[in-house]
């Protein structure tokens, strides 16, 4: 048995696998990386011959105490591992923008910085934030698209500028998702 999947078992689940033979847990973790039942029968070493012999070994297998568990457990634990981090990824993020313009490469920095307002949900609720978002990765010339983005939210709400007090309920707004 593998020791990568043995460190952090419950106690009843490794009673139960030790009485898996060698074979039967070569499969289970073939079947916990997504083979078919008679593909992991015959690359745990099984000589059951044909296909179909294959796959009622494997369900065999599947069905003695604990086996299903223990697979359960292996896709678990393999889900673990590929989770990433949201701070992680913000952290990077904040990097590569770091990089990108101590380097003077600014549409880098810039898709970095629209990347890490993807990551924390900037742009999904804020209706001017989706303005500024699409005058950076457009790049307008000259303000004439920051100017468009800006009449579009004046012709949105019908004034200049946002009240003050629905400025905060948004922002307010923002922070709870």
């Amino acid at each position: 048995m593998s020791k990568k999947f043995t460190t952090k078992m419950p106690d009843d689940l490794k009673r139960k696998v030790a009485n898996l033979t060698a074979l039967d847990v070569r499969y289970l973790e073939y079947r916990a990386r997504g083979q078919k039942q008679s593909d992991a029968a015959l690359k745990a070493g099984s000589e059951g011959g044909t296909r179909e012999s294959l796959g009622r070994i494997g369900y065999n297998i599947e069905q003695k105490d604990g086996a299903k568990q223990f697979m359960e457990w292996m896709i678990e634990q393999k889900a673990i591992a590929a989770l990433v981090d949201s701070d992680e990824v913000i952290d990077k993020l904040r990097t590569a923008y770091e990089m990108a313009m101590s380097n003077d490469r600014f549409n880098e920095a810039i898709k970095a910085a629209e990347l890490l307002g993807k990551a924390i949900n900037l742009f999904d609720n804020n209706k001017v934030a989706k303005g500024i978002a699409s005058t950076l990765s457009e790049g307008g010339k000259n303000g004439e698209k920051e100017k468009m983005n800006l009449d579009k939210v004046k012709e949105e709400y019908g004034h200049d500028e946002l009240p003050i007090k629905e400025r905060l309920q948004r922002l307010k707004l923002l922070s709870e998702d």
